[in-house]
């Protein structure tokens, strides 16, 4: 990956599981290869980018650098790879195999379920103006 050019989260800071998730990703981020985007932000697009709302709203998104969208567990494979940290790096090739990559789809189907029950937090984790919303 080009580290140039930040990895772009579209992230739900709505979600207080996800925004917990990204905080922690964000703490871990000292080199600002991530660049977070809350899709609840006023001017938050997803056509922009050439992404269905509802789409976005359901799944967690990232965006590689040469534009690249991934969707689901594999986002998550992607940041960790990203990170680069060893346990992230071990995070992700355990991931990757079949059996453990399948019980975390299975996982993530299940949170896709629930999440819309699950308490909304207010503010984002950007209100200090760090995240981007180009």
């Amino acid at each position: 990956m080009d580290q140039k050019t930040p990895l772009r989260i579209l992230y739900d800071g709505g979600c207080r599981v996800c925004a917990w998730e990204v905080e922690k990703y964000q703490k871990a981020d000292p080199h600002g290869r991530l660049l977070l985007t809350d899709i609840n932000a006023p001017n938050f697009d997803a056509g922009r980018y050439g992404l269905d709302a509802n789409q976005v709203r359901k799944y967690f998104h990232v965006m590689t650098p040469d534009g690249k969208v991934i969707a689901g567990v594999d986002a998550f494979i992607e940041i960790w790879e990203t990170l680069a940290t060893p346990f992230s790096l071990r995070a992700a090739r355990l991931a990757r195999l079949s059996p453990v990559h399948g019980l975390m789809e299975l996982g993530y189907a299940g949170f896709v379920l629930v999440r819309p029950f699950l308490p909304r937090r207010s503010g984002r984790i950007c209100d200090d103006g760090s995240c981007d919303y180009r």
